[in-house]
């Protein structure tokens, strides 16, 4: 129940919930809109702050504004609060996704049923070009919901409803090495015995992300103590600054996430393989040097060149990942422990994206039942 006099809740998700009356709709009812928190008290001085906002703007909220204008307003936003990469990301999708073929309008007048239609387009390439992938489109639909989000603490009338808005997403399994092809790569890659091998040999052994490997000096590898310490990443991604000599640019950061920082025990046979290639702190693993690193590019076709010779398709770098993943289920890898591994926030997304169990697997299991069963 909300305390007297007032529109607050507190939700059975533990969230506390202000309601205020935002407007009207063009049938004239009354338009509610929520203000969300932690605690009554900060959801308590959002609403107030909400209310005399609306107050301050005339009492009806503000919607002259176009789409295109507010996405480039939101953009510089959280520019200095995003990872560059992230910008640079965000900054793609508006420029070349979003604004051609929704900036016309005002953020009023946009509608449920023009995002429905507009993503339904995306997905089925009717009028917008060839189909987008569903990852792809996920990720324009989350930068729309951001924006609309920050439009509306900024006072503009928001009628796009999301909640109404359920696409049905087809799921694609990411690609993982069959055991037969696995032995194959590690034979391969055993015989190669280059630093660029021996890359591909630690992503698959612990699920390191090609940024990772390539951003890995020395200092972050105890073979004594037996681990790895994973605190950066290399990329390359457009350089979006004004004074910009090159498109790109190499940016070494910290990784992804704050659970992405972590360190990663070493299995004996892994330690004694890496031995070989021991170098002293400072100096890059993938290229023994301490000012030259290799690009993810150049490893990724590292990795083509052996799965061609090997005559194994349709496998990425980041295969190599779900693979470890997978290879860990099989053996009994308890999930908390594969997903601190990974770097993974939460274990949902370690059994959701990266664990895929085969069908021997399965059949392995199911097998159990009957030895629990057998009658004697």
């Amino acid at each position: 129940m909300p305390r007297k006099g007032e529109n607050i809740y507190k939700r059975k998700d533990g969230r506390w919930e202000g309601r205020y009356i935002a407007g009207r709709k063009e049938d004239g009812r009354t338009l509610y809109k929520s203000v969300y928190a932690p605690s009554y008290t900060e959801v308590k001085v959002k609403l107030k702050n909400r209310l005399a906002m609306i107050k301050t703007n005339g009492c009806q909220m503000r919607g002259n504004i176009s789409f295109s204008c507010l996405l480039i307003q939101w953009l510089e936003t959280i520019r200095p609060r995003v990872k560059e990469s992230s910008y640079g990301k965000y900054d793609n999708l508006v420029r070349i996704d979003i604004i051609p073929y929704l900036g016309q309008w005002k953020v009023q007048e946009l509608s449920t049923d023009h995002i429905r239609s507009y993503t339904n387009n995306l997905l089925n390439g009717t009028s917008l070009g060839k189909p987008l992938a569903a990852k792809t489109v996920r990720d324009i639909l989350s930068v729309i919901k951001r924006a609309l989000r920050y439009a509306s603490e900024l006072g503009y009338y928001v009628t796009c409803d999301f909640t109404s808005l359920d696409f049905s997403w087809d799921t694609i399994l990411p690609g993982v090495l069959t055991k037969e092809e696995q032995k194959k790569l590690v034979s391969c890659l055993l015989s190669t015995n280059t630093r660029s091998a021996a890359g591909i040999y630690l992503a698959l052994f612990t699920g390191l992300r090609i940024g990772e490997i390539c951003a890995l000096k020395w200092d972050d590898i105890c073979l004594v103590r037996q681990q790895i310490t994973v605190s950066s990443t290399l990329q390359r991604i457009q350089d979006k600054s004004e004074d910009a000599v090159h498109k790109t640019k190499i940016i070494i950061t910290k990784p992804k996430s704050s659970c992405s920082v972590r360190k990663i025990p070493l299995p004996g046979f892994l330690t004694t393989y890496l031995q070989q290639f021991c170098e002293e702190n400072g100096k890059y693993f993938l290229t023994g040097h301490s000012e030259k690193y290799m690009e993810p590019r150049t490893l990724q076709n590292h990795l083509k060149k052996i799965l061609k010779i090997l005559n194994i398709q349709n496998v990425t770098f980041h295969t190599l990942r779900h693979t470890f993943a997978t290879r860990c289920i099989e053996t009994g890898f308890d999930v908390k422990s594969l997903s601190e591994i990974l770097g993974h926030s939460n274990v949902n997304m370690t059994l959701n994206r990266y664990v895929h169990p085969s069908d021997e697997l399965k059949r392995h299991h199911m097998e159990k039942l009957s030895l629990l069963f057998a009658v004697k």
